[in-house]
């Protein structure tokens, strides 16, 4: 009975998550530092990459501590600026998925590579979520406010993730952060799959 029940409300899951990003698109009524600020953290695809970037960067600490967090949002502001002057980028929505796999799973498996690697991997995806906050601004919207929002929302969830993450990832209280990377990396995966159904 119960696998029958977790087998039906599987879709009704996928959708929650997939309609969470499109419910976040702000009215033009509200203002492009409050857009800025709430569409990030009211979609589910750039709230969960913050906040796994942030618990990355706790578990990495010395110098990729504060640098890959910086480079994310380096980033996001670059596919901002992309957005704006009308370069195409493709598979955005499956890279920001995408996204989600990588530093979800790169938490739930404590990964460490040199700082250079990470900001790398952090520059490249924050670039695809970057376009993809730019997609939902409206064209009224002045748009250094916008990216100064998503930067204070963005900054404000990594910092507490990260501090969280490198105060608190001790045994047994590690596992807490590794799970918690699973369930992203989970999340992601369950976006893509939906996705990729539902273009056949």
């Amino acid at each position: 009975m119960r696998h029958h029940i977790a087998r039906a409300s599987a879709p009704g899951f996928a959708m929650c998550f997939l309609s969470w990003p499109a419910a976040a698109h702000m009215p033009v009524s509200t203002g492009a530092f409050e857009g800025g600020l709430t569409h990030p953290l009211l979609s589910l695809e750039h709230a969960l990459a913050f906040a796994a970037v942030g618990f990355w960067a706790g578990q990495l600490g010395r110098r990729a501590h504060l640098r890959v967090p910086v480079a994310f949002l380096f980033a996001i502001w670059l596919g901002l600026v992309l957005n704006l002057r009308l370069v195409a980028l493709p598979f955005v929505d499956i890279v920001n998925f995408i996204s989600l796999i990588v530093f979800g799973g790169l938490v739930a498996a404590h990964a460490r590579p040199n700082w250079l690697w990470a900001c790398a991997i952090a520059s490249v995806f924050g670039i695809f979520h970057g376009f993809a906050n730019a997609s939902a601004m409206p064209l009224q919207w002045e748009a250094g406010s916008f990216a100064a929002g998503t930067a204070v929302a963005g900054t404000a969830v990594m910092a507490l993730c990260s501090f969280a993450t490198a105060k608190l990832d001790k045994f047994p209280l590690t596992i807490v952060f590794r799970v918690a990377g699973s369930w992203v990396a989970a999340t992601g995966l369950l976006m893509l799959a939906f996705t990729y159904t539902q273009s056949q």
